[in-house]
């Protein structure tokens, strides 16, 4: 196995269904306060200029291409004035087509000093962008029609502090008052409201689920608290609220495979814990286990695997989903934030969040095998780098980068014959090797600042990819020494099922076989400020 073990942030960052048929490139120039921008369509093989086109000159900042799922256009955004911004969207199979929207500046907001609130989603189909835009008391959702140029709906949100997200199903839009605790949601099929609820100190939103939102209620305060499970039906708006008494809040997770939604509560002593199902205005209790004062963080299920992980704060249950439902208990060794499996199911790899160690365990019987620290050892922790050194790897991903971002410090793979595991370290930028099966023979390599994902393909001869800020290291798997490191200035595409990536380095654009390392292909290019492939 070679493949990421369980990526929380890369995932969004990198998909094997990438691949680079088109090329582009956009230049900037600037003078005084205004930028002129240049779209230019290459041909893939020797980077010669296909079609290139003038877009709107942009006041203050640059143009900033938005970051979304594949699709039919190339989408922009760009302020135009003090007031006003546009939005320029452009058929990718004639670049020379293009519709334009005025509207006010996209709204953003810095949340706990670390993360901007941004938020634009094209929908499934294709057919709509919405866009949060406008300042504090004039804030609007905006549904604009891709396919005619204009704007559907304008749904004006209130002058408090508002976040917008999509729900897990992709059916609704979740429009959260945080100043007054109000969550509005609004149905994606024709962006009508569904239903507005006050949230109140003690009502968080769970999840949703085929047309049913799920939140928790509470009374008392801590430590005597209890907490419960309120379903409401977003058609009838019946609610339910279920008997069963927690002494935490309970968590949710749905199974992507079959759809079964579960949540996990403590019972009202806090000496077990309760797995049960939700259908619609039901719940059904599952089996109980006795696993005491744990405070629940999160679930989640594993359908590669049939099993459900639900972690406390210091503690990780896992629950086999087979007809009786055995759990094994962990005591956890650190905050974790990623898990990982082999492939046989039977050891989990943990990865520390706010730290750089690794753990496995066992997970026939929940115990912890070996914990480990990583990087060289003596090396003094170097400045924090965000994922967002690798959000150009792909052809979208910066913008659920800027709503998720989450700080993380290693990231995990397997090789091929799972004898190996790979951690790399975000604070001393390097990579460090362990026998997989206990930890054992620790030994590691500096890969350069911003050292953020790891990659093998599914070749069995391939190296180990290391991609850092501004290098790229290449790893003989069998003897884990440096083959190359290749110094670039951005990674221009990736591309998971031809095994290929694309760079620009200082004075030419290249294509790197991820197989072999050789150059396939490479053609000067110096001018264009930003390259990307579709």
């Amino acid at each position: 196995m070679s493949k990421p073990l369980h990526w929380v942030i890369f995932a969004l960052l990198i998909s094997t269904q990438l691949s680079a048929n088109q090329l582009f490139s956009l230049q900037q120039d600037k003078e005084g306060k205004e930028f002129t921008n240049q779209l230019s369509e290459h041909n893939a093989a020797d980077g010669t200029v296909k079609k290139a086109i003038t877009l709107s000159p942009t006041w203050k900042r640059d143009m900033m291409r938005l970051l979304l799922p594949p699709s039919d256009h190339l989408f922009f955004y760009g302020m135009i004035d003090g007031k006003q911004a546009r939005i320029q969207m452009v058929d990718k199979s004639d670049i020379s087509q293009i519709k334009t929207i005025d509207t006010a500046h996209l709204h953003e907001r810095l949340i706990n000093n670390e993360r901007l609130y941004q938020f634009f989603h094209l929908t499934a189909d294709q057919k709509h962008l919405l866009v949060h835009v406008g300042k504090k008391k004039n804030q609007q959702l905006l549904v604009i029609d891709v396919q005619q140029g204009v704007i559907a709906k304008a749904i004006a949100l209130s002058k408090f502090k508002n976040e917008v997200s999509v729900s897990s199903d992709q059916q609704y839009l979740l429009v959260n008052n945080t100043s007054r605790d109000e969550l509005t949601v609004l149905r994606m099929s024709d962006f009508s409201v569904a239903l507005t609820s006050k949230l109140g100190d003690y009502r968080q939103f769970g999840t949703i689920h085929q047309d049913h939102l799920y939140l928790t209620k509470q009374s008392g305060q801590k430590p005597k608290a209890q907490h419960w499970v309120q379903a409401i039906d977003l058609n009838s708006h019946e609610k339910v609220s279920f008997p069963a008494r927690s002494q935490v809040t309970p968590v949710f997770a749905t199974s992507e495979q079959t759809g079964r939604l579960f949540t996990v509560a403590a019972d009202e002593r806090g000496k077990n814990i309760v797995l049960s199902e939700l259908t619609g205005t039901s719940i059904k209790p599952i089996k109980t286990y006795p696993v005491k004062r744990i405070d629940l963080q999160e679930m989640i299920v594993m359908d590669d695997y049939q099993q459900i992980l639900v972690k406390g704060f210091d503690k990780l249950v896992l629950i086999n989903l087979t007809d009786d439902y055995p759990h094994t208990y962990t005591k956890l060794p650190f905050d974790t934030a990623d898990y990982a499996y082999n492939t046989r199911g039977d050891l989990l790899y943990l990865r520390e969040g706010s730290g750089s160690e690794v753990a496995v365990v066992d997970v026939a019987n929940g115990e912890l095998i070996e914990r480990s620290g990583t990087g060289r050892p003596g090396v003094k922790f170097g400045q924090f780098l965000g994922t967002v050194v690798l959000a150009g790897a792909t052809g979208f991903g910066l913008n659920y980068m800027q709503i998720v971002y989450k700080r993380s410090s290693t990231g995990m793979i397997l090789n091929h014959q799972e004898n190996n595991l790979y951690v790399i370290n975000w604070k001393t930028n390097d990579v460090t090797r362990f026998t997989a099966a206990d930890l054992s023979n620790r030994e590691a390599i500096a890969t350069g600042g911003g050292t953020g994902l790891l990659y093998q393909s599914d070749d069995a001869q391939a190296p180990v990819w290391v991609f850092s800020g501004k290098q790229i290291t290449q790893i003989n798997d069998a003897d884990f020494t440096v083959t190359q490191a290749i110094e670039y200035e951005s990674l221009v595409g990736f591309d998971g099922e031809q095994d290929f990536f694309i760079i620009k380095t200082e004075d030419e654009v290249q294509t790197h076989d991820m197989k072999t390392g050789q150059i396939i292909s490479r053609w000067p290019m110096t001018k264009a400020h930003l390259i990307w492939s579709e």
